[in-house]
């Protein structure tokens, strides 16, 4: 989203999770860009705004699962674009899950720009066609963990 709006694009979005907003508004400060951005849900998507493009990146969009609710959403999507607007999401299937990586915990380190380090670790399982998730993040600063936060997600 940052370098769209470096490159001029007038950029709106939103995120249900306040931690990622947080982490946004961080490198944006740091980058003195200021994005309009907000914590709210598709369902809930409201407002008369009308865009060309409406992107979903990373397989957000697979965390909806319940048909309603994909349903709702697509239809919201389609309310809030242009005519010949387009809408471009990622979606997974069963078939993409790493099934010799179920019930064991994986993870990876993301170095930030300031030094420090966050630690992100996953535990998956699949039922009934829902892969459900536990994510842990770990904000180290001087080989020290200052912040853990979890998240449980299904998709």
């Amino acid at each position: 989203m940052l370098s769209l709006i470096q490159e001029g694009f007038d950029v709106n979005g939103f995120d249900a999770s306040e931690y990622m907003l947080k982490a946004l508004h961080d490198k944006a400060v740091s980058s003195h860009l200021k994005p309009n951005v907000w914590q709210g849900f598709v369902g809930k998507l409201d407002g008369k705004d009308k865009y060309n493009l409406i992107f979903i990146p990373s397989g957000s969009f697979g965390h909806i699962i319940e048909f309603a609710e994909v349903k709702k959403s697509l239809e919201n999507f389609y309310d809030h674009l242009n005519k010949n607007g387009v809408l471009l999401f990622e979606v997974e299937s069963s078939l993409s899950a790493p099934i010799n990586q179920l019930g064991v915990w994986r993870g990876m380190v993301c170095n930030k720009p300031d030094g420090n380090k966050i630690l992100i670790s996953r535990l998956s399982a699949i039922q009934d066609s829902v892969c459900y998730s536990i994510d842990k993040y770990e904000l180290l600063e001087n080989n020290k963990i200052i912040q853990t936060e979890l998240e449980k997600l299904r998709s």
